[in-house]
């Protein structure tokens, strides 16, 4: 996965050290999860936990693993993630172009992906064989199970093929 133009200078410095190392993205999406309430209420902004026991997995299975975190909300996450010491935060202006963020998650070895596409396909194009993926095993903030639903809704809110198998679902 290449980009047509070339990334810029600042982005070729933190894919440098990407490929330096055993480097692993951790993507937290907030924004509308967090603001929109019909968002909140269908997908939700997963909860820290999950990343605090997500690093703890990727700890288990990677020897040394160093940490990029990219976000919408790299302020809360500079906040929240004190848990990782060493973590570099990926924050770009507002010009950068998601794709240039989604080529550098793609370029970390190993993913911990949020309950998003965006997240998803960063780790789908990273090419590292022996690559490590984290997922959160629920996806939908809601289960649906608690409600009637449409004969359809089954289909579109069934996640059992959304994550390859060799994936971990947390």
């Amino acid at each position: 996965f290449t980009l047509r133009s070339q990334l810029p200078e600042s982005s070729l410095e933190w894919k440098k050290q990407m490929i330096d190392c055993d480097s692993v993205a951790i993507h937290v999406r907030r924004g509308d999860y967090v603001a929109n309430p019909v968002y909140q209420s269908f997908f939700g902004a997963l909860p820290l936990t999950y990343y605090q026991v997500a690093v703890s997995e990727m700890k288990s299975k990677v020897a040394n693993p160093k940490f990029f975190i990219f976000s919408d909300d790299v302020s809360w996450c500079q906040q929240n993630f004190a848990f990782i010491p060493d973590a570099k935060f990926i924050a770009h202006k507002a010009s950068v172009k998601a794709s240039e963020d989604l080529v550098l998650m793609s370029t970390c070895r190993h993913q911990i992906i949020a309950n998003s596409t965006y997240s998803w396909w960063g780790a789908w194009l990273n090419t590292n064989v022996g690559k490590v993926v984290i997922a959160p095993k629920q996806w939908f903030a809601n289960t649906f199970s608690d409600s009637p639903q449409p004969p359809y809704a089954s289909r579109y809110y069934n996640t059992k093929d959304l994550l390859p198998e060799s994936w971990i679902r947390l």
